[in-house]
């Protein structure tokens, strides 16, 4: 529904979010299709209404950070959740800055399961790693393009610059099952997008 009127759907972003924030409220064992609705519906609500979406990315980061770092979110929310961090960071702009330090501290976790090595027998996991590793190389590249007009936010990017380059090294020089041509695509815009 947000998505179709798009900032016309501010007014009533608050309930929306308490039902959101009830979806992700520890529901992962019995309703996991039920979060990774809630969570792409976070990002949906952020692309939908741009600046809009401002005085609700508290309430969306915590929810989300929540997500990526509870043991107990099944392994295919998170990708979602990273995507949407991605989508609230662009959504916000610089107004990111505040949540660069924690996003990137928990999105680098997340990069050092996606790093890990996967058995190429086991498409199951191998599928599973290229999703986070899209999903965490696109997050980065919107959190470069957020805060890269904002001097300030820029800087409290930079401390988590070697540590994203050395994650994209890696999962180049993973082989072909891990790094398929789309991730290499990402993992290049990522670093240009950092270079400039």
């Amino acid at each position: 529904v947000v998505g179709r009127i798009e900032e016309g759907a501010a007014p009533f972003m608050d309930p929306i979010m308490q039902v959101l924030g009830a979806a992700l409220g520890g529901a992962y064992h019995a309703e996991p299709s039920l979060a990774i609705v809630a969570v792409l519906d976070i990002g949906e609500a952020a692309q939908a209404l741009r600046g809009a979406f401002a005085p609700h990315a508290d309430t969306a980061m915590q929810l989300l950070l929540a997500v990526l770092s509870s043991a107990a979110a099944p392994r295919a929310v998170k990708p979602k959740a990273v995507a949407a961090v991605g989508d609230v960071a662009l959504a916000i702009g610089p107004a990111f800055q505040r949540f660069v330090a924690p996003c990137c501290q928990v999105l680098l976790q997340a990069a050092g399961v996606a790093a890990a090595g996967v058995d190429d027998a086991d498409w199951e996991a191998v599928d599973a790693a290229v999703e986070l590793r899209q999903a965490l190389l696109d997050a980065f590249t919107c959190i470069v393009q957020a805060v890269a007009d904002d001097a300030a936010a820029t800087a409290a990017f930079l401390p988590a610059c070697p540590a994203i380059l050395q994650f994209t090294e890696h999962i180049v020089s993973a082989g072909d099952s891990e790094c398929p041509a789309e991730i290499l695509k990402s993992a290049v815009g990522l670093v240009g997008d950092i270079a400039a």
